[in-house]
């Protein structure tokens, strides 16, 4: 093998590895800054900070805005990394203590609502609390 064809192997080879490394570390971020969302400017930042095949893990940090504006921007967020994880469902699990307008809440992602949740995540979910992909739309 000429030592030409190695260099272009070889440099394959890693732009190969870093596309797996971005992948795989690509977290979801998002933030809101607008002026009038419901009367109120809407100031929140939203960064998943742990993935796992189950559940990922999100910090919120919401700086100001009206409850049904900040909910939504929450849950829209929430939609979003179920549509990259290609998930038909999805449901809170726990919420940290809000410090100082930041809370860290844990997300179970899955493909039905037929699953045992005590058997995954050590706690029942009652249906309501799970939110279908369908219901993204409104979001």
């Amino acid at each position: 093998m000429n030592e030409r064809f190695s260099k272009y192997i070889s440099a394959a080879f890693i732009i190969f590895i870093c596309a797996i490394q971005s992948y795989a570390g690509g977290l979801y971020k998002n933030s809101v800054n607008k002026e009038n969302v419901c009367g109120k400017p809407l100031i929140m930042e939203f960064e998943e900070i742990e993935r796992n095949e189950n559940y990922s893990v999100c910090r919120i940090k919401h700086v100001e805005g009206a409850a049904f504006a900040s909910i939504s921007f929450e849950v829209h967020c929430y939609c979003e990394i179920a549509k990259i994880r290609n998930s038909k469902y999805f449901a809170p699990l726990e919420n940290s203590d809000n410090k100082n307008g930041t809370w860290t809440t844990k997300i179970a992602f899955m493909d039905s609502k037929d699953i045992d949740f005590n058997k995954l995540y050590g706690k029942d979910i009652e249906d309501e609390r799970i939110t279908s992909i369908d219901e993204c739309k409104y979001y």
